[in-house]
């Protein structure tokens, strides 16, 4: 408890920051800020467009991890293995519903400059009712038959690794740690109802859980940031229980702390790390990383003053605008009765002189500068969120009217994208290793999965559990691995038109080309990742045989049976023999036989 208030201290602030950008994206105007000082207090949400704007360039529908086996220096890869666990993992994405936990962890990262994920087991079970067939008793003692009803059992729910994002105002770290790697604790908040307590508990997760009833109540802690703008509190009726790991004699051991009074470990001890793969189970990133810190930088930090400034400016000449649509009247004071001008619609004023009464006159000039600095500073905020032209040096000498201006912009902008969402294409990475470290550990049972085989045929594949013991690289398999869909469409359409055209030649000189390769890079570039659907097993025509290696072209005609087909000429539109050829001939012979002929004798 020591080492988590020393680490509180640095994360108050961090903590502080991330509330303050959060009400920034939501577009809430601060006590603080000049633009609270006006009459009119409009608060465009600004930074909710750009970020929003990322995050759907961040997000994926379906991502997939591919997985290859890597070779240790002493031992040959297991390819068969490294199929079954990518789908393994397939399958466990498509039940943890990982495509959906992209968008709060992406989201977390751009407003906050962190985000969060936490991996562990996740077991639960639980008792289920179906239809089916039941005994029930007859008026005849003794006699039963059957019925359709209810029928309960007991049910395995989920037995797969899982990922959660992690609220960055409950994840403390040592503030020296200039990674996760590094930090020698971390510390994760959770929240917890009285009867979740208890369930774990009686699952053998946690120890102690009566003891809680006595102690004092730590969800006033929190931040206000859900009591200012939703009037909630976010741990009401919770319990806070610090998940404590450190790094002791060489090794993580982990302690669990209920209310910051209460032992929640099993024996009262800190125990080791439940996890084989030795680290912590966690996972950090950023968009921006920083230097040598775990925080990187928000993409909100970056635009927020712009934000700001465009706020004021606006308020202040509405404000302008209001008092200026509000005529003034300027009366000479030798006038005997002011009261007697009457501002209305085709009213009559008799004066001496035009200059006894006339409206004050205010110049339009102050609102034009207003407009031009909100044009000037809304241009600001795409430049800098966006890095178009400012990463390209002055923004001043170039010409954005012109379509190479316009596609270097693009090209910039994409870059900048892109290298944003590696990060989180690492972290993914990240995530995906300590899941197949804990299906190495946890999966003691064989596991039945289905999938499409050939000719779209679904099959069962089995995997046993020392199947998936080996080594193996892990990569995500994102749809931007170009920077353009079609481009890479283009590419493998190329490729794959050269390779059939050159196939002939490549197997007269005995190096036959694989056709198949060609075709599932094809079939992946469209983002289909399980090809075998798209082949058959069905023998192949006679006429189809592939040649075999150094055979000229009319080996296949001689070797199928009936002595092959007819040469392409016999059946071509310009011959008199296809039904529906072009050829004059055709024509004279179809008007003859309407006429008749001789008779043969």
């Amino acid at each position: 408890m020591a080492a988590f208030e020393r680490d509180s201290k640095a994360h108050d602030s961090f903590a502080e920051d991330v509330d303050r950008r959060y009400r920034a994206y939501r577009g809430v105007i601060e006590q603080r800020s000049e633009a609270q000082t006006w009459n009119n207090k409009q608060a465009p949400k600004y930074v909710l467009q750009i970020i929003e704007t990322m995050i759907a360039s961040a997000l994926d529908p379906n991502p997939q991890w591919r997985v290859k086996a890597r070779p240790r220096f002493d031992q040959p890869a297991d390819l068969h293995g490294a199929k079954k666990m990518q789908a393994l993992l397939a399958y466990q994405q498509d039940i943890d519903k990982f495509s959906e936990k992209q968008r709060p962890f992406a989201m977390q990262g751009f407003i906050a400059g962190l985000t969060v994920a936490k991996n562990y087991w996740r077991y639960s079970e639980g008792t289920t009712r179906r239809l089916g067939v039941r005994q029930v008793p007859t008026d005849i003692e003794g006699i039963t038959m059957p019925s359709l009803g209810a029928v309960e059992g007991t049910e395995i729910f989920h037995n797969d690794p899982t990922m959660e994002v992690v609220d960055v105002r409950d994840f403390f770290w040592h503030e020296a740690a200039t990674s996760l790697e590094k930090s020698m604790r971390v510390t994760h908040r959770c929240w917890y109802s009285l009867d979740e307590l208890r369930q774990l508990e009686a699952a053998g997760v946690y120890a102690n859980v009566k003891d809680l009833s006595d102690t004092k109540d730590y969800s006033g802690a929190l931040t206000r940031r859900e009591n200012e703008l939703f009037n909630v509190n976010r741990a009401k009726n919770q319990v806070e229980v610090l998940e404590h790991w450190f790094y002791s004699e060489g090794e993580i051991w982990v302690v669990t702390i209920g209310n910051r009074a209460v032992c929640l470990t099993p024996g009262g001890l800190a125990k080791p790390n439940p996890f084989w793969h030795g680290g912590y189970p966690f996972v950090v990133t950023s968009s921006m990383p920083d230097l040598f810190r775990i925080p990187g930088i928000s993409e909100v930090e970056v635009i927020q003053d712009l934000q700001e400034m465009l706020w004021t400016l606006q308020n202040q000449r509405l404000d302008n605008l209001q008092l200026l649509n509000n005529a003034i009247a300027i009366i000479r004071s030798d006038v005997d009765d002011p009261d007697e001008y009457v501002f209305a619609p085709g009213e009559r004023w008799l004066v001496d002189d035009v200059n006894q009464v006339k409206f004050l006159e205010t110049p339009p000039i102050t609102a034009e500068l207003a407009l031009r600095a909100e044009s000037e500073i809304k241009q600001d905020m795409q430049n800098i969120s966006g890095g178009m032209p400012l990463l390209g040096g002055d923004s001043s000498q170039l010409d954005n009217n012109t379509a190479t201006a316009a596609s270097i912009f693009t090209t910039l902008a994409q870059r900048r994208i892109a290298a944003k969402k590696m990060n989180y294409t690492w972290a993914y990475n990240r995530v995906g290793e300590q899941w197949i470290a804990m299906n190495q550990q946890f999966i003691r049972n064989d596991r039945y999965l289905s999938q499409l085989g050939a000719d779209g045929e679904q099959e069962m594949i089995r995997i046993t559990p020392m199947e998936i013991q080996g080594r193996y690289h892990l990569a995500l398999a994102s749809m931007d691995e170009s920077l353009m869909r079609q481009e890479r469409r283009a590419e493998a359409q190329a490729m794959l038109q050269v390779a059939v055209s050159s196939a002939l030649p490549f197997a007269q000189s005995k190096t036959p080309l694989n056709l198949k390769a060609f075709m599932d890079r094809y079939l992946e570039s469209f983002d289909i990742t399980d090809t075998a659907p798209f082949y058959t097993l069905a023998p192949v025509l006679p006429n189809m045989q592939q040649l075999p290696p150094g055979a000229p072209p009319s080996a296949s005609a001689a070797q199928a049976p009936g002595g092959g087909v007819s040469a392409p000429q016999a059946t071509d539109v310009n011959s008199p023999s296809n039904a529906f050829s072009q050829s004059p001939v055709a024509a004279l012979q179809r008007m003859g036989a309407t006429t008749g002929g001789p008779v043969n004798q």
